[in-house]
């Protein structure tokens, strides 16, 4: 039906322990339920490296001990179940691009080969897909050592006795492959040297391939990205770049580089590699002292929005200016002109734009790395400018994003904890701009691949703990309503239904908003989470009933007769927006015949948020608002609350449903309702 209704069972109450790529422990209770992962196709430039310029390992002494042979022997092997292999090395050693050879060799079509997003707080077995005739790559680097469930679960998914019923991608792919009843799974996993344990899995292969020399992979890229340029690897400003130490993955960009290199400059190529890091360090040499300062003050704001309009940039550069020194009287009178003062930062124009990076990819953040590397003592200054020129009214207001980048790319770097330090204060004590600014920050932080680990399990942490303050659980629900949720769904629900389930409700609306942005960006992901509110609702746990309940009131808002009500959310969304579309989908009978799947939750969930005391007042109003809102037709906005009516009007919040009514078309439905209710025939005594 949709990845978030999928069920796999936890042990005991599915407590799973989770430990993260800092060795740090902690606890997940997973009520989720949790989805298979989703099956993201790998880009057709990564399958011709693989098909085309793959290196293998120096020369094995005989060619079927090659680890790629190895690896194919491994995947297709045995007749039964699904191939798994495992291989082990550090990041950016080529283990990736020797994953894609693999599964084409095996035989796996390109358009059949995927990566596995690792939507989950703890890796389970469980939530891997089969997808007959599929290759999947599943990277696991980020995880120090992995919990046994998984291993138990991966012996059981190899032999085929765990399989999900969700197909992979193949299920919608025209292209011709092997039958879906005689084809199997092919997994590939990725892992470093110490998070995978062998004696866990024995009969799971794991493959050490060595690096390959990093010169031939740059060579061999060339070889297919441009030919013409491979001997620019033997021009003396490029020959020493590349050595036995260099990852491959470093010879792969200098390559790309190369290819992508404006004119015919060896030594630009070079330094884009190095980030520029020599030409930066030049000049800011060359523009020391007072005489230099404006322009470090512009070059410093032409980096960071790169691509913003010369007035808000100039104006930046004048904040930053001033905030390190005082202008003297009539200074921005006596000023160079624009493009004098472009020339010397070798910045462009294009109409009334600034452009720092055009000509020289890559050197924005060259910039702000050698400030921030080079100059330590104005960190904090540049941090506070950078708040100061983001806040409501601020110069740079209009480009948010565009310094959460920057923000962004300087956490994950060095001494990045003092940026993060910074979103604290700022979500703390800051304006709604800056709230949004450092949310935007946590947001690209938990999906970034050195850091995304670690923010994700902060994240978790803020929204259970009982202390956390209510501006920081709003910015939690922010994030998972942005970034976060695009990338790694589930993990963003588990943290809304902690959220959603504090006894003191804070950041409510916040969290009702992320519920609905994240059921909003596509049919399955909404039909799924309604599906996981009422089971949440429906729990044991009084914890989870809570949060079920608040999410599924979240999910069916609707307007009532208040034409006055606010109908966007902070985010400037349509709030009613995910109601309209369940209520669309209810309108849709089912291929069998039957009613729509929806009128059962609906009916199930608004039962169980009444029969809970903190939601039972609220789910009175929302249905109430069903009953009122000149949205549906008389026949829509009658046959959910007669469900949930019939049998228990003794119940006085529910009996006060059918009286009153805001306007006059609620009014005549709540006649219309308690006429069906009263003349409704009784259920046939057991």
């Amino acid at each position: 039906m949709t990845v978030l209704s999928q069920q796999a069972t936890a042990s005991g109450n599915g407590l799973v322990k989770q430990v993260a790529g800092n060795n740090t422990e902690y606890h997940v209770t997973q009520y989720l339920g949790p989805g298979r992962l989703t099956p993201v196709p790998v880009a057709d430039d990564e399958l011709r490296i693989a098909d085309h310029a793959y290196v293998p390992a120096p020369a094995a002494v005989l060619p079927e001990d090659e680890p790629v042979a190895r690896a194919v022997r491994a995947l297709t092997g045995s007749p039964d179940g699904n191939g798994i292999v495992v291989l082990a090395g550090d990041p950016g050693t080529g283990r990736r691009t020797t994953a894609l050879r693999v599964l084409r060799k095996a035989g796996v079509p390109g358009k059949r080969i995927c990566d596995l997003l690792p939507d989950w707080d703890t890796p389970r077995a469980a939530q891997i897909p089969h997808g007959p005739g599929d290759g999947y790559v599943l990277d696991l680097s980020d995880y120090s050592s992995l919990p046994k469930d998984f291993y138990r679960g991966l012996a059981e998914y190899r032999t085929g006795t765990l399989r999900s019923v969700v197909r992979g991608p193949a299920a919608v792919r025209e292209e011709p492959g092997p039958e879906p009843e005689e084809a199997r799974t092919l997994l590939v996993i990725l892992v470093t040297h110490g998070t995978w344990n062998p004696a866990e899995a024995p009969a799971v292969p794991r493959i050490e391939p060595a690096r390959p020399p990093a010169p031939e992979v740059a060579r061999a890229h060339l070889r297919l990205l441009s030919e013409e340029r491979r001997e620019w690897l033997e021009h003396e400003k490029l020959a020493g770049l590349l050595d036995e130490n260099t990852a491959p993955r470093d010879a792969a960009r200098l390559a790309r580089i190369i290819a992508g290199c404006p004119g015919d400059d060896p030594g630009r190529a070079a330094e884009q590699y190095r980030n520029w890091r020599s030409t930066v360090t030049t000049w800011f040499r060359d523009n020391a002292g007072q005489a230099g300062l404006r322009y470090r003050a512009l070059m410093v704001a032409a980096a960071l929005l790169d691509g913003a309009p010369a007035p808000v940039v100039l104006a930046a550069a004048e904040s930053l200016y001033r905030m390190d020194a005082q202008a003297p009287p009539g200074a921005l009178l006596a000023g160079q002109d624009l493009q004098t003062r472009l020339d010397v930062i070798e910045a462009q124009r294009d109409g009334d734009r600034i452009l720092l990076g055009k000509a020289r990819p890559g050197i924005a953040l060259g910039v702000l790395d050698h400030v921030w590397r080079e100059l330590p003592e104005v960190r904090e200054l540049l941090l506070d400018w950078m708040a100061k020129i983001s806040e409501s009214g601020g110069i740079a207001v209009r480009h948010l994003d565009l310094i959460a980048d920057r923000l962004t790319h300087l956490a994950a770097g060095l001494a990045g904890e003092t940026v993060l330090d910074l979103a604290l204060t700022w979500i703390g004590k800051g304006g709604e701009q800056h709230r949004r600014l450092a949310a935007g920050v946590l947001g690209r932080l938990a999906t970034h691949p050195r850091t995304g680990a670690e923010v994700r399990r902060r994240l978790y942490d803020w929204a259970r703990n009982k202390g956390t303050p209510e501006e920081l659980c709003r910015a939690v629900a922010e994030v998972c309503a942005g970034e976060l949720g695009r990338t790694y769904p589930q993990v963003a629900l588990t943290r809304l239904r902690l959220l959603a389930g504090r006894p003191d409700g804070r950041a409510a609306g916040a969290v009702a908003d992320a519920v609905r942005a994240l059921a909003g960006s596509s049919p399955a992901r909404r039909e799924g989470m309604l599906e996981v509110a009422v089971r949440w609702a429906e729990d044991e746990d009084p914890a989870v009933r809570l949060s079920g309940a608040r999410v599924f009131l979240a999910l069916v808002e609707l307007p009532g007769g208040d034409a006055g009500a606010p109908a966007d959310d902070s985010a400037g969304n349509d709030r009613h927006a995910v109601a309209r579309s369940l209520l669309a989908d209810l309108a849709v009978p089912a291929a069998d015949g039957r009613e729509p799947p929806e009128r059962g939750l609906l009916v199930r969930g608004w039962r169980a948020a009444f029969g809970q005391e903190p939601t039972a007042d609220p789910a009175r109003r929302a249905l109430a608002a069903w009953l009122d809102t000149p949205d549906l037709t008389d026949e829509q906005a009658l046959v959910i609350p007669e469900a949930v009516l019939r049998g228990r009007l003794h119940q006085a919040r529910l009996a006060e449903l059918v009286l009153g009514g805001d306007t006059e078309t609620g009014r005549a439905r709540r006649r219309e309702l308690l006429d069906r209710l009263i003349t409704a025939p009784l259920p046939a005594a057991a």
